[in-house]
C-alpha cells in the first residue's frame, strides 16, 4: 500500500524542487506510487494559481493532520 493515496492533503516538511513551499498544506496528485520518471518523488499541487506543482520525496511530506 503506498504511503500517500491520491488527493490525501499533505504538509511540506521539506522540498528540494521548490523550497518556498516548506510549510505549506497541498495535495498528492499522484494516483500510483511515483517510480523513475518523477525519481521517486510524490507530485503535490496546491489551491493558489501561482504555485504550480511540486515534486517531493516521501521523507519530505507528512499528512496535513499530524
Amino acid at each position: 500500500m503506498p504511503k500517500f493515496q491520491a488527493k490525501q492533503a499533505v504538509r511540506i516538511v521539506a522540498c528540494a524542487d521548490n523550497p518556498k513551499v516548506v510549510g505549506e498544506i497541498g495535495y498528492i496528485v499522484d494516483e500510483a506510487e511515483p517510480g523513475p520518471l518523477t525519481d521517486y518523488r510524490w507530485t503535490v499541487r496546491f489551491g493558489r494559481f501561482f504555485t504550480g506543482p511540486v515534486l517531493c520525496s516521501s521523507d519530505e511530506l507528512a499528512p496535513a493532520d499530524s
